[in-house]
């Protein structure tokens, strides 16, 4: 009764063939999923069109679930593929990586730069980059990205890996561990901004940059640590993932005041991505 009830409220809400193509595409999702899931194989192919490694019930399974079936939606992905103006790629908060191996299949992008600060997820990461033969293309790096150098930690969510959060106080500060309650997993990380992100990368600084974060909350620190690089002028585009938590609007004014426009609105207002542009 209740798939029923479910049924009956989606056509009503979307009409017959709206309604009838979302349930199209769910169903070829679920057999795609379980397809794999009972393939004797260590990569599965990606909706994406990229191989990542698989993991079922793992640590990842979410964020592999979800990179599995094109979850992340088609948007980035397609722009990803086929710009023409960045010949250099930051994927900052790369987890399994699954835009830095959309961007391998870019012949305009030159080279990419892969940050992912967790153990577990920068594992796939390198592995999924090798096996997509892009270890002359990429770089990956295991640091996170924010306004400042220092040793921080995450605050890890095992039932998904993803939302892993770096927990810093409003101003930027790395938080006490004793704040947080004695069952709390951490998992200490080094984060890099400023002049050390510059020295690191020493990118040629005649090319232009594209960058994509998602830091889950801390979008803010991270485009304060990029406005402070050698490299920030050459930033075209910025695709951004706005959390919940994001300070949104300062996020938005430091865009605006530095001459990027919004091209692009995926999602809701509680959760949406922008891409951006200069």
């Amino acid at each position: 009764m209740k798939i029923i009830k479910r049924l009956i409220n989606i056509y009503s809400n979307f009409g017959f063939l709206k309604a009838t193509y979302k349930l199209f595409l769910y169903l070829f999702k679920f057999f795609y999923y379980n397809f794999w899931r009972i393939s004797p194989f260590k990569f599965s192919l990606s909706l994406y069109g990229v191989l990542i490694k698989r993991d079922f019930n793992g640590p990842n399974a979410v964020t592999f679930k979800y990179s599995l079936i094109g979850q992340y939606g088609k948007f980035f992905s397609k722009f990803l593929k086929k710009q023409a103006d960045a010949a250099i790629f930051l994927d900052i908060g790369a987890n399994l990586g699954i835009y830095t191996l959309v961007a391998l299949k870019n012949s305009n992008i030159e080279k990419i730069y892969s940050f992912e600060p967790q153990s577990v997820p920068f594992k796939f990461l390198n592995e999924n980059v090798n096996r997509n033969n892009g270890h002359n293309k990429c770089t990956t790096l295991k640091y996170g990205v924010s306004h400042e150098t220092k040793k921080s930690f995450l605050k890890i969510d095992n039932s998904h890996l993803g939302k892993s959060k770096l927990k810093v106080s409003s101003d930027g500060k790395t938080m006490d561990k004793s704040q947080f309650s004695k069952e709390t997993i951490f998992e200490d990380i080094n984060i890099i901004g400023n002049k050390e992100l510059s020295d690191l990368l020493s990118l040629d600084l005649s090319k232009k940059i594209g960058v994509k974060i998602d830091t889950e909350g801390h979008e803010l620190f991270v485009l304060e640590g990029l406005k402070s690089t050698n490299f920030w002028k050459n930033i075209c585009w910025i695709f951004m993932e706005f959390s919940r938590k994001a300070n949104h609007q300062k996020c938005l004014d430091i865009m605006s005041n530095e001459g990027f426009k919004i091209i692009k609105k995926v999602g809701n207002e509680e959760h949406y991505d922008l891409l951006f542009k200069k």
